[in-house]
């Protein structure tokens, strides 16, 4: 919706049509009674899916029809129409320069000022059903019928990712969705931000590419996005933190500042939540604006009093009085703890003993949108008993000798992981059982998978999907690490 007009998509089949109603500063009492228009387009026929996307920024509208033939079987199109003041008239057609059957083109839309990006989940640049969006910059004389201005795909693109399945544009922010990318696990999707270079708007691949952090199979995060100003929505209607298939929704701010200073607007300008590092130092800028700053120490230090003992800072900062102390940043999944890990517990202690401070802070940001700060007091028995420790160690490095693998000797590693083996219980046997042909059965299945999966990957070759006539079985993706071997879907289609 934009200013006083709203459009709804509204199917009267066999053709699909799109209402458009206009009001003033009061809303009717009816939607019947103000109905200003209905939207056709010139040259629509029986099946083409008209109005299965709308979108409407002032007084321009845009209309998906994703099984338009002009470019062959369901490759699709979409309408611009524009409200002259008395009625809304149809300015121009939108379709792909290669534009082929089943691209299903206008599947979504999306309008804002004089930009429109359509997306197409049946592309097949980067592997059947991979897809890609399509830009549009209205013409110095006005909308016409036309094709792309510029392509947009993901670089790391791969079948039946279905990238295009939603799309959103505010400014010269692009957002494409990519419900069944498989980065997460399957179908745990992702979405990709855009944003426009320099020179103008040109073919090219993502600016950054966003991820849920709690991503899983069958998510499906990016069925639908949004992006307004800074700010960006991602849906993910198969999550299932409230129960199977209860879904939920990501929130993403564009920080405005180039986090990395690398000249260049990357994933590491974009954040979840509230919480950005713009200076790059690794302490999230709202601890250190509520706090006193923080002084960044990447290098090694090393103890004056005792030179074995060395540490890497995230850094230091002060206490309200202006104490020094350490600064060290943590990023966890879980929301919240009921005490501080020993592990990291053990870490700033550590550090406060190679520095001499007596305060420590531990600044954690959970699940990626919960900051807390825990306050820790340098503890001279437990900093002890780790330079005992690390002394210990150091001698058997110089003698080259092993150290003992359970720790038990030592009386810091004793007390934090306290050895039970003289300690039994008797279990029932038929869980013992069950353990046992489980493990059994996994190893079983695991062999049949490794040797089907061997299977094809002979097959494939040089290919990168394999497919049983129309459905896509298994897929080489390039992670960014190597390429990785993906299995798609349960079981053949019917």
């Amino acid at each position: 919706m934009a200013g006083n007009i709203r459009l709804i998509g509204r199917g009267a089949a066999p053709v699909l049509v799109a209402c458009m109603f206009a009001w003033g500063a009061a809303p009717p009492p009816a939607a019947a009674q103000c109905e200003a228009g209905k939207l056709l387009a010139s040259d629509g026929a029986a099946n083409d899916q008209f109005g299965g996307s709308v979108s409407i920024n002032g007084d321009v509208a845009v209309v998906g029809a994703g099984s338009d033939d002009d470019n062959g079987a369901d490759s699709g199109s979409a309408y611009i129409f524009r409200f002259d003041g008395l009625s809304w008239v149809q300015e121009a057609k939108l379709t792909a320069s290669d534009g082929a059957a089943d691209d299903f083109f206008g599947l979504s839309v999306a309008v804002s000022g004089e930009l429109v990006v359509v997306g197409a989940v049946g592309d097949d640049d980067n592997g059947s059903l991979s897809g890609s969006a399509y830009m549009f910059v209205k013409p110095p004389g006005g909308w016409v019928d036309m094709t792309e201005t510029a392509k947009l795909t993901a670089a790391d693109g791969a079948a039946d990712d279905r990238f295009g399945g939603s799309v959103s544009i505010s400014g010269e922010v692009v957002v494409v969705g990519t419900s069944r990318d498989d980065d997460n696990g399957f179908n745990s999707g992702s979405a990709y931000v855009f944003v426009k270079p320099p020179g103008g708007w040109v073919s090219m691949t993502q600016t950054a590419k966003l991820t849920a952090f709690d991503g899983a199979d069958n998510d499906q995060f990016g069925e639908s996005v949004s992006i307004s100003g800074e700010v960006i929505v991602v849906g993910a209607n198969f999550d299932d933190d409230n129960g199977e298939n209860s879904g939920s929704a990501y929130v993403y701010v564009l920080s405005g500042v180039d986090c990395n200073r690398n000249g260049q607007p990357d994933a590491c300008d974009i954040f979840l939540g509230v919480s950005c590092d713009s200076n790059a130092n690794v302490i999230l800028d709202e601890w250190e604006k509520d706090n006193r700053g923080v002084h960044p120490r990447d290098q090694l230090i090393r103890s004056v009093d005792v030179p074995i003992m060395m540490a890497t800072l995230d850094g230091t900062t002060s206490t309200p009085d202006f104490t020094p102390a350490v600064a060290e940043a943590k990023n966890r999944s879980e929301w919240s703890w009921d005490s501080i890990p020993e592990h990291y517990h053990a870490q700033v202690q550590w550090q406060l003993a190679v520095t001499g401070y007596e305060i420590g802070y531990l600044i954690v940001l959970f699940a990626g949108r919960h900051l807390e700060t825990f306050e820790i007091e340098a503890d001279n028995d437990y900093q002890t008993a780790q330079i005992l420790a690390a002394d210990e160690f150091w001698k058997l490095v110089e003698a080259n000798e092993p150290p003992p693998t359970d720790g038990a000797d030592n009386p810091l590693m004793a007390s934090l992981w306290p050895s039970h083996t003289e300690q039994a219980t008797e279990i029932d046997a038929d869980a013992a059982i069950e353990l046992y042909e489980a493990r059994s059965a996994d190893k079983l299945a695991s062999e049949r998978r490794n040797a089907a999966e061997a299977v094809i990957k002979a097959v494939l070759g040089e290919a990168d999907t394999a497919v049983v006539g129309q459905q896509v079985v298994a897929t080489w993706r390039n992670n960014g690490k190597g390429r990785r071997f993906l299995v798609k879907g349960d079981a053949l289609d019917e």
